[in-house]
């Protein structure tokens, strides 16, 4: 490990946010009533089977995967199903949810857990099992696991497994508790996706100096039949933890036909609840910080948790918010409802202030050229906002629109506080309309 690498282009440094986590992490409070949406993924939502008055167990399937991107859904707790609403969709639109209510006997909680040899399954069966628990990538919009690693047509000639031990976002620690609390299940986590994947390496990416992966040398010892992983260290620079960027940096073949698989430390320590544990995903690391917050935290709590609830355990507010922003102010989606459950996407829960915002009046674009230096796939982000908000869509597209990362660097660079990363979205997803991309035209 001589060189700390790094991708070649842009990127910025953020002040560091992040909590210490010394002490243990705090199991939430199970939700007395759950909101359980039927998308909690990247593609169509799950087809409920269950309707209102319905008794559930904990972990039992409510909703049904009902074709590509689509994903089981498992409730949470048990309880009896009191209402069917329509509910606000991160992705856009509205989505149905479940309200369950708590009430009867849990099936895992405080009962002794269970081992199961998973080395004795098949590739197939390891699959199967990941579709039946409802496993989904815990970034971006949630594409179901199954279909990550799924190829159904025999053509995969080489893959490599990227495991993503870094969190750039400089507010959320989750990642950091899930690699300190449960070291060996990702260990073993990564071992089993070695079994359903069969890469030809597997990368463990790091950022940290101290990472327990940099003991020793570049090999990472995962089972006791041999498998093993690289170790790599990189720079910890925004947005390096993006697939795109760790590709950059990782592959030294700039022409190499294998295809990468970059799954986070959260995603596999999921893998190895589904298989060895026979765990549906019901729960996630949740980092709960933000200035308005009384006492920052990192909590595990059970999916369906409304963030209020978590905000509570959290002391509450010390001040009134100005946004509340799931999954980090750089790249992830304000709510503006306490009553909005944890998906199995949600990472983190920031209360942030007006200080912390920055929020100003927009301006004209200055032409300081920030932006186009901090972008890390070298577009020229002032140039693809003028176009959209002159309604050139097809010209922003060819200027390479399709390429944004949605990172957020430029904005958070952006003297004149442009909308940039809303006016992208928004365009990429082509629902541009009059006046939606905000501020003025340079």
């Amino acid at each position: 490990m001589s060189v700390i690498r790094t991708f070649k282009y842009g990127g910025i440094e953020i002040p560091p946010q992040k909590l210490e986590i010394d002490s243990p992490v705090m199991t939430a409070f199970l939700p007395t009533d759950a909101i359980l949406p039927l998308r909690q993924h990247s593609g169509p939502a799950a087809r409920r089977i269950v309707e209102i008055g319905d008794s559930i167990r904990e972990g039992q399937l409510v909703g049904k995967a009902s074709g590509t991107g689509s994903s089981n859904i498992h409730s949470p707790i048990p309880g009896t199903v009191t209402g069917i609403r329509m509910l606000p969709d991160l992705l856009g639109g509205q989505v149905e949810a479940l309200s369950i209510s708590l009430e009867g006997s849990f099936d895992r909680l405080g009962r002794k857990v269970e081992i199961f040899p998973w080395k004795s399954l098949s590739r197939h069966q390891i699959l199967r099992t990941l579709a039946e628990k409802g496993v989904v990538e815990d970034t971006g919009a949630g594409m179901p696991l199954y279909d990550h690693l799924h190829d159904p047509k025999g053509t995969r000639s080489a893959c490599v497994l990227v495991v993503n031990c870094m969190e750039s976002d400089p507010w959320n620690s989750s990642s950091r508790a899930i690699l300190q609390e449960r070291g060996e299940a990702l260990r073993e986590g990564i071992a089993i996706l070695q079994k359903a994947a069969a890469p030809v390496r597997t990368l463990i990416a790091v950022d940290d100096p101290d990472s327990p992966f940099l003991a020793g040398d570049d090999r990472v010892n995962l089972a006791e039949d041999g498998l093993s992983a690289e170790a790599v260290l990189l720079e910890p620079r925004y947005p390096q933890d993006l697939p795109v960027l760790l590709r950059e940096a990782l592959n030294s073949k700039k022409h190499s036909g294998e295809e990468w698989i970059v799954l986070s430390i959260g995603t596999v320590v999921s893998v190895y609840d589904a298989v060895v544990l026979n765990r549906p995903q019901v729960e996630r690391y949740v980092t709960v910080a933000g200035d308005a917050v009384k006492s920052p935290g990192i909590l595990r709590a059970r999916i369906g948790t409304s963030i209020g609830e978590l905000l509570e355990e959290c002391g509450g507010f010390r001040s009134a918010p100005e946004c509340i922003v799931l999954n980090g102010p750089l790249r992830g989606s304000a709510v503006a409802d306490l009553d909005y459950p944890i998906l199995k996407t949600t990472k983190s829960v920031i209360a942030l202030t007006s200080a912390e915002t920055r929020r100003h009046r927009t301006t004209a674009c200055l032409r300081c050229g920030r932006c186009v230096l901090a972008c890390p796939v070298r577009l020229d982000p002032s140039r693809l906002y003028r176009c959209i908000v002159r309604r050139k869509i097809s010209t922003a597209v060819s200027e390479g629109l399709g390429a944004c990362t949605e990172c957020g660097s430029c904005a958070y660079l952006c003297p004149a506080r442009l909308p940039l990363v809303q006016a992208f979205t928004l365009a990429r997803k082509g629902s541009v309309r009059t006046g939606s991309a905000g501020g003025r035209s340079a």
